[in-house]
């Protein structure tokens, strides 16, 4: 009889706690709630909920322990942006709500709720997704024997890949890809390339998201207007050429491959005088 009593009062503080079977999707930028929850609904006001980064030195996310949150060893980057729910704590709802999601808060995330008698814990992946800027085009000066152009675009996650391409698809030699971050922790992605002039008069520049989706800038560069426009920067915001009717045109494909959602642009100015 006293055994059976001692069981049942254990299996009362024990649960599992649950968290989403898929990865969450979250837009930088914006808030996102991590889902996670005790089975059976038992209140988890008294409990202490802790949530990690997984594979961190210092992974402390957010903390809440003698029925308030204690983050004074939070990950600074995460100060002010956490938060659970604490009407839904009676529920059993342990979620973390974090705000303005930046391109570092992408990967694994530990959700571990502890009662004096037993713990348990859950892992939640977090994969953040940002499209970047419409690429710019800018034209540095004749070099090497052709045009050197730099492509550049800002905002990006995950990392891009750039790839420069003539308008038939084929790929053209450029240089290394200069990839820097911004406080958000989003990808700054620049490459430069070397054209000849060519007798076609339009192009278009691509950049692509795996999975089919892509952003289009169409992009027509009057080479004689080189000369008079040695500043001259792309900008996608008209298809009309810096000059009008004047000689042969670059036509040059610029090309991101990273994996997002879709976004199209066409009918954008392509140049500007600088």
């Amino acid at each position: 009889f006293v055994l059976s009593l001692l069981q049942k009062s254990l299996c009362v503080y024990r649960f599992e706690v649950l968290g989403p079977a898929q990865p969450v999707v979250a837009v930088a930028g914006e808030d996102v709630v991590l889902p996670c929850y005790i089975k059976p609904n038992i209140s988890a006001v008294d409990l202490s909920i802790e949530w990690f980064r997984v594979h961190s030195e210092d992974p402390l996310v957010h903390l809440y322990r003698d029925h308030e949150d204690r983050n004074e060893k939070q990950i600074p980057s995460y100060s002010e942006r956490t938060s659970l729910f604490p009407e839904e704590l009676r529920n059993g709802n342990t979620s973390l709500k974090v705000k303005n999601v930046r391109g570092s808060d992408n990967g694994q995330y530990k959700c571990l709720v502890q009662s004096a008698e037993w713990y348990d814990d859950s892992y939640i992946n977090v994969h953040i997704k940002a499209i970047g800027t419409q690429p710019m085009i800018s034209i540095e000066g004749y070099k090497e024997g052709g045009i050197s152009l730099v492509c550049e675009s800002k905002g990006w996650y995950p990392q891009p890949q750039v790839v420069w391409m003539d308008s038939e698809g084929h790929k053209l030699p450029a240089g290394h890809t200069e990839t820097y971050t911004d406080s958000m922790g989003l990808f700054i992605v620049r490459r430069r390339v070397i054209v000849q002039e060519t007798k076609t008069n339009s192009g278009f520049g691509r950049v692509l998201l795996s999975g089919g989706s892509e952003i289009s800038v169409l992009l027509g560069v009057p080479c004689d207007g080189l000369a008079t426009h040695p500043g001259c920067v792309l900008s996608p915001s008209s298809l009309m050429p810096c000059v009008a009717g004047l000689g042969s045109c670059l036509v040059t494909l610029c090309v991101f491959m990273p994996t997002g959602v879709t976004a199209e642009f066409h009918n954008v100015p392509v140049c500007s005088s600088s």
